[in-house]
């Protein structure tokens, strides 16, 4: 794999990324202590420990191990990220927040999706986008993005009725977004719906793959609203709507040196494709 070479932000934009990682990890510990969770505490002691190490380390002028798909940043580590419940090293990109999930998309879109991406000019639908995600794609593609609530989305509006044609789309991007809708099966027959046919879809929910999908019955506002905890069965499902659906494994997909280099941890996620026209 190749090293990707963006701009390097500036020591203001690292300065204020550094801020605002402590802060978050303060409000979480804070939190956490007021409900009683030791364990939260604790992993938000961890959480500035590894913050103390990784500031340190820049102001040494040490770095270069680690790379963001996403922005250019390099230092010696990511930061870590503190979660609801949980706690990780070497994830959080200091410069432009970005997360392992996050920097993989860029990854295989330029690694593992060239052929595609090189066959000819593909329209992209990015659904649930983050400020800066127009960036995970070429600069030759046709770029939509498209969400119920985003301020930056181009095009506002619910994915149980996309207000897209069909076949609009040779790709698009759903991570993270299913488990909020109450009628996911609807929105799944609208993702089969707007891809065009031999078209993929890159799909990304928060997995138990030792269970089947357990359903909450109500969004969860402890876990940032979630409807649900997909399990084993969602592949199954998205089959039954007509995509041929294959389960990536990171760590198969790249090897380890890449992982470590652009902070990817181990994850599945899901390649959806439709069939082409006229296949049996």
């Amino acid at each position: 794999m190749t090293r990707t070479t963006l701009p390097a932000p500036g020591p203001l934009v690292r300065a204020r990324a550094y801020l605002g990682r402590a802060a978050a990890i303060g409000v979480a510990m804070a939190r956490f202590a007021k409900l009683g969770r030791k364990d939260g505490v604790d992993n938000g002691v961890r959480a500035f420990r590894a913050l103390g190490r990784e500031i340190g380390g820049a102001l040494r002028g040490r770095g270069g191990d680690r790379d963001c798909t996403l922005c250019g940043w390099s230092g010696e580590r990511f930061g870590p990220i503190y979660y609801v419940d949980s706690y990780r090293e070497d994830t959080l990109c200091y410069a432009c927040g970005s997360t392992d999930r996050v920097r993989l998309l860029p990854l295989f879109c330029r690694d593992t999706l060239a052929p595609f991406f090189g066959e000819k000019r593909r329209r992209v639908l990015d659904i649930g986008p983050l400020s800066n995600s127009r960036r995970f794609f070429p600069d030759d593609v046709d770029y939509v993005s498209f969400d119920l609530y985003a301020p930056h989305a181009m095009v506002r509006g619910d994915l149980v009725a996309a207000p897209f044609a069909d076949a609009t789309f040779d790709l698009w991007v759903c991570f993270h977004v299913l488990d909020l809708i109450e009628d996911d099966d609807r929105a799944m027959r609208e993702l089969y719906r707007i891809l065009a046919p031999g078209g993929v879809g890159l799909l990304d929910n928060a997995m138990n793959w030792n269970a089947p999908t357990e359903e909450y019955g109500r969004a969860r506002p402890e876990e940032a609203m979630h409807r649900r905890r997909y399990g084993h069965d969602l592949p199954d499902r998205l089959r039954k709507i007509g995509f041929e659906v294959e389960i990536v494994d990171v760590e198969r997909t790249f090897d380890e040196a890449t992982r470590a280099r652009y902070g990817i941890h181990p994850r599945k996620f899901l390649v959806c494709k439709k069939p082409s026209a006229g296949a049996a």
